[in-house]
């Protein structure tokens, strides 16, 4: 019988996760990778500039 997998992906602003549960064991397997990006034109510290 062939093995199947489930995979979860959490991903935020800062960083991003996925999840990969062993529905056998109930075992949970887990990385994160963080990462950080430039404000896109326009913005300031992530708020909108007024004006």
């Amino acid at each position: 019988m062939k093995t199947q997998y489930l995979m979860a992906i959490d991903v935020s602003g800062g960083s991003g996760r996925p999840l990969l549960p062993d529905p056998a064991t109930g075992a949970t397997k887990m990385a994160k990778r963080s990462w950080t990006h430039l404000a896109a034109p326009g913005q300031i510290n992530n708020f909108r500039e007024r004006g």
